[in-house]
């Protein structure tokens, strides 16, 4: 069986907030109050936070995407992170 999955900005779907903050902090633990400052900031332009949803609507995984400050051409993508029951599923 396949499923369809969205990649979608965090910023236009904060109603998975709570569920990614769950995500991080199973893979790297930290204090809530500081995932949702950094989550929140957030929005069209960089920094970008990304969800990988699946036709459920269930949160697949997430990753924080920014600028480089001493190259604007290039980006780094970091905290990169998928289910731990559904790593390894090609």
């Amino acid at each position: 069986m396949s499923s369809t999955l969205r990649l979608l900005p965090l910023h236009e779907n904060q109603h998975f907030q709570n569920s990614v903050i769950e995500l991080l902090n199973d893979e790297w633990p930290q204090s809530k109050t500081i995932r949702i400052r950094r989550l929140e900031r957030s929005c069209n332009e960089f920094p970008l936070s990304y969800i990988l949803i699946d036709n459920k609507d269930q949160l697949i995984g997430y990753c924080y995407i920014d600028r480089l400050l001493d190259d604007e051409q290039s980006v780094i993508v970091e905290s990169v992170c998928i289910q731990r029951k559904l790593r390894g599923n090609g």
